[in-house]
């Protein structure tokens, strides 16, 4: 309470008492009197500090602004983690060429990486040796090796797609299933040179699916042996997806022998098909349907 307020409230309380003296206590009116008289005095006062107080500026109350409401989730927020690159565990070395820059090296390091990831990952126990890498003339396809030059343990990109990001990898791949799939008596054994089919075969799978890139080959060409088995894996990937047909053709190559006495190239690579999907298909579920997706392409279960 203000000392307005105060003297305001004293001079009502003596104005009333002086009043009261007056009609109480006649004979002491003069009593009364003074009561009233010093109610008047405080009033004045009062009205006096009122008037002073409506003059003065009145001080600006600042309210402090509240803080924004936080939209983050209660609790400390981890800070992102950098996205670091794979690790680069194979390391190619590079015959001498002015061709073979820096960067052009790097990006085809990055590539047998990547594929040779891809094959671990399935199950393939891949070796960390890597050939040696070369540049031939322009002419040369980057797939056009012969067994003879893989088994000099080199590789070559032919001069016109060296900077082509898919040119190392069918090559890396022939080299890699070479490996796998040595040829089996040759040159005494004719037969041995379905080893030589069967790499082709796995090359263009699984390069094709690495890339996610996929070429049926052309229908009139469908007689051709390795031309039917790729439209048929390719047909067999759009029904039952890439992992099912991934891993059916590891298992395959699992459960690898040499060519029977009386077996053609397709009964050679049905046999090995089959043990793949024997392994990979839980109680014959797809079975059926394998077999249909084979026929259609001309590739009936062979014994």
């Amino acid at each position: 309470m203000s000392l307005g307020d105060r003297l305001a409230l004293a001079g009502l309380i003596v104005a009333f008492l002086g009043i009261a003296v007056v009609y109480l206590w006649p004979a002491q009116k003069w009593i009364g009197y003074i009561c009233l008289c010093f109610a008047v005095v405080l009033g004045v006062l009062w009205g006096l500090l009122e008037i002073r107080d409506r003059q003065r500026p009145t001080a600006a109350i600042i309210v402090p602004e509240a803080p924004p409401k936080s939209e983050s989730k209660p609790g400390p927020q981890p800070e992102p983690r950098p996205t670091l690159p794979p690790p680069l565990n194979l390391h190619p070395q590079f015959k001498a060429s002015s061709l073979f820059t820096a960067a052009r090296k790097r990006k085809i390091t990055i590539q047998i990486n990547s594929f040779h990831r891809y094959l671990t990952g399935i199950g393939f126990k891949v070796s960390t040796e890597v050939p040696l890498i070369g540049v031939e003339p322009q002419n040369v396809p980057s797939f056009g090796i012969g067994a003879d030059r893989l088994v000099k343990n080199d590789l070559s990109i032919a001069a016109n797609r060296i900077d082509d990001p898919n040119a190392i990898v069918p090559l890396y791949a022939l080299w890699v299933f070479h490996k796998m799939l040595p040829f089996e008596g040759y040159p005494d054994n004719p037969k041995s040179w379905f080893s030589w089919d069967a790499q082709l075969m796995f090359e263009r799978y699984y390069t094709e699916s690495f890339e996610n890139d996929y070429h049926y080959m052309l229908p009139e060409s469908d007689s051709a042996p390795l031309d039917k088995w790729n439209n048929a894996l390719l047909d067999l990937r759009k029904k039952y997806g890439q992992d099912f047909v991934d891993r059916l053709l590891y298992y395959s190559l699992e459960d690898w022998y040499p060519a029977g006495p009386t077996q053609d190239l397709d009964g050679f690579l049905w046999t090995r098909f089959d043990a793949g999907l024997l392994a990979i298909d839980n109680k014959d579920e797809n079975r059926s349907g394998v077999l249909a997706v084979m026929k259609a392409r001309g590739i009936p279960p062979s014994k």
